[in-house]
């Protein structure tokens, strides 16, 4: 996987760009520091692998996947399950996962209102049927290639249960490639470095998390007003400007995130850390 590859995956995430920028390098850095020993792997699978180091390195939310509901049925599925999908994923050649025909508009419409459904826990009665070549299956009905990486979706508007089926499965693999060693490495790292640059603040008598958040709260109901109801979601970076790069005039700053679960909408503040000025602040909307 190569700096393009991440960059493409990073656009994909809203952050202020700084901090986009240092993701991507450091996740470089640590891909690179792993590549003697990581295997051969699809552009889909390094992608994932990608995402997945961006959140446990940097502590962004995840929000294509974290929630409550869908993380405590991650969690319930059996590790063998997950080291199984993972090692399928990885196992494939393709590019990406790959479809036997387009979604129909309303089929792309219905999928987007089952994956808010999804989270908030409307799941699948059963798992979508796998081969290992799906192609001589029997035609009509819904399958997944597991050696090609292809959904074969019947020709005929797909059910409810089905697009919640793809959704599952789709979900399930993006989990896997969360768990693997890697990944593990980089969620140590994080919380490693996230302590360090916190003994930091205090040493230098910095604001605290729960000021920073404050500060950041505040200039998001005057910036948003009525609009700043529902972003409750908060979560807290701890960043050393040193490795950024955008000149600051400070050393280090608490990028603190707002949002709303059910529209995805955030609100993403910089605090000084040294004295709780606001260096920037923008919402973003899917």
């Amino acid at each position: 996987m190569n700096e393009k590859d991440i960059r493409e995956t990073m656009e994909q995430i809203y952050l202020p760009e700084q901090v986009k920028e240092e993701m991507t390098m450091r996740i470089q850095e640590r891909l690179e520091s792993k590549a003697g020993k990581a295997k051969k792997r699809g552009k889909r699978a390094a992608a994932v692998a990608v995402a997945a180091l961006a959140v446990c390195i940097l502590g962004i939310p995840a929000q294509a996947m974290v929630r409550s509901l869908v993380e405590a049925r991650m969690e319930r599925i059996p590790k063998e399950e997950i080291q199984a999908v993972s090692d399928m994923v990885q196992s494939q050649d393709a590019e990406a996962d790959t479809f036997s025909r387009p979604y129909s508009e309303k089929e792309r419409a219905r999928m987007r209102e089952l994956r808010q459904a999804y989270e908030n826990g409307t799941f699948p009665e059963r798992e979508i049927v796998q081969l290992e070549n799906a192609k001589e299956a029997a035609a009509g009905t819904l399958r997944y290639d597991q050696t090609a990486g292809m959904f074969y979706l019947p020709d005929r508007q797909l059910t409810d249960e089905e697009l919640l089926e793809i959704i599952d499965f789709q979900t399930r693999t993006d989990y896997a490639l969360t768990q693997n060693e890697a990944a593990k490495e980089a969620r140590e790292a994080f919380v490693q470095e996230q302590a360090q640059l916190a003994e930091q603040v205090e040493a230098v008598g910095g604001i605290s998390e729960e000021e920073a958040v404050k500060i950041a709260e505040s200039c998001m109901k005057a910036e948003l007003g009525a609009e700043a109801e529902g972003k409750d979601d908060v979560d807290v970076l701890l960043v050393d400007t040193c490795e950024t790069d955008r000149a600051y005039e400070t050393d280090m700053i608490y990028v603190v995130s707002f949002e709303n679960v059910n529209d995805r909408s955030t609100y993403t503040c910089e605090i000084d850390v040294a004295n709780g000025s606001v260096l920037g602040a923008r919402e973003h909307r899917p």
